[in-house]
């Protein structure tokens, strides 16, 4: 006889297994409950219904054969130095499988599609750079584009860090420009200090208070007008330029007297002042009627120690001689080097060996006289 012994339903240790939802790859299950004693499987927290393992499962989604792919394209990237790259392919979202082409006909598999990182260097050579006043410069050196390392070598093998291949900037090489006060006609400007390299300016010796030429510029004063210097003369502009240079400041603050004579005295003086007033070579004064608290002295002294006059006579200067237009015109020739011209003269009243000769031929082609005439230099 069959004997049936009752299971009672409080004996099971049930516990309780959530119900998961299956992936494109992976099973899911249905919401059970498991005796830890039996190991039975019950589909009711009363443990009344016993079910299987197999029942509750719940196949993934990819195994449907009605599935359709959804498929992403993932780009081809080359492998590096340090990362593997990989050829293109298409992945599915539904079943998670890998395919060489976009409508999921031909299958592969991450590994066949991934490619090995180099180990390789990606080396760029870096051609050197000079510093400038503000920015640092560097030696040639080699760079891998990968790793982001630095080497000495176009093989990658001596590291080196950048620090060591850098060189600082220069700062600024600063020239200092004196202040210079404006004249009637020329602006002046204030002390600064520009520096060779950037050609910028500053306003302070230690380059750090940048400036512009506007702003040390100091404009003219404009206040030297000669009464009887009208504007259409035809040497206004030779006036005021040399009250600029300061090779003259006319005869008054308000006259220049231009008809007036010009001595031996004030010719070689204008020179010297136009040549920016330079030390003579000589402290011994040839001539005696030149004193030496005289205001033409030290031009004089200039003049003859650069050969510019040998004076009317060996001992004899005549300061207050009125100076012809020969003798100035030869002082400007000989303040200019004597330089080599012609010899035969356009003027009538000038022969072709006399003193002054060449003097005149120079300064004609040079443009500083076209004479009295055509015919005549006077």
């Amino acid at each position: 006889t069959d004997l049936t012994i009752p299971i009672d339903k409080d004996a099971h240790t049930l516990t309780h297994v959530a119900a998961t939802a299956p992936t494109a790859t992976l099973p899911g299950n249905n919401e059970f409950w498991e005796c830890s004693g039996c190991d039975k499987i019950f589909s009711d927290a009363d443990g009344q219904n016993d079910t299987t393992a197999i029942a509750v499962v719940i196949n993934p989604t990819g195994t449907d054969p009605d599935h359709q792919h959804k498929l992403t394209k993932v780009e081809a990237k080359a492998a590096t130095e340090t990362e593997a790259g990989n050829d293109e392919y298409y992945t599915c979202s539904e079943c998670g499988k890998l395919f060489k082409d976009e409508n999921g006909q031909t299958e592969t598999t991450l590994a066949d599609v991934t490619k090995a990182a180099t180990g390789k260097h990606n080396i760029e050579k870096i051609a050197a750079k000079a510093p400038t006043c503000t920015e640092p410069g560097h030696e040639e050196y080699y760079y891998c584009n990968d790793c982001h390392k630095f080497f000495t070598d176009e093989k990658g093998q001596n590291e080196v860090k950048y620090k060591d291949k850098e060189i600082p900037a220069t700062g600024h090489d600063l020239t200092k420009v004196s202040a210079k006060d404006p004249t009637a006609t020329q602006p002046g400007n204030k002390e600064y200090y520009v520096c060779k390299g950037c050609e910028k300016l500053f306003a302070d010796a230690e380059g750090k208070d940048e400036t512009t030429l506007a702003a040390v510029t100091v404009p003219a004063t404009d206040k030297i007008t000669f009464t009887d210097v009208p504007d259409n003369a035809y040497y206004r502009d030779a006036v005021y330029w040399a009250v600029d240079q300061g090779v003259t400041t006319g005869i008054s603050s308000t006259l220049f007297n231009p008809n007036g004579i010009c001595t031996r005295a004030e010719a070689v003086t204008f020179l010297w002042r136009a040549a920016g007033c330079p030390a003579p070579d000589s402290t011994a004064m040839p001539f005696k009627d030149v004193p030496a608290n005289s205001w033409y002295y030290t031009a004089v002294l200039w003049a003859v120690g650069e050969g510019i006059t040998t004076g009317t006579d060996a001992t004899t200067f005549s300061p207050n001689m009125t100076c012809s237009r020969a003798q100035i015109v030869t002082l400007q020739w000989r303040a200019s080097g004597s330089p080599s011209v012609g010899t035969v003269s356009q003027f009538a009243d000038v022969g072709n060996n006399e003193w002054f000769t060449k003097a005149v031929n120079w300064a004609v082609n040079k443009g500083i006289t076209n004479g009295t005439t055509t015919t005549t230099f006077s």
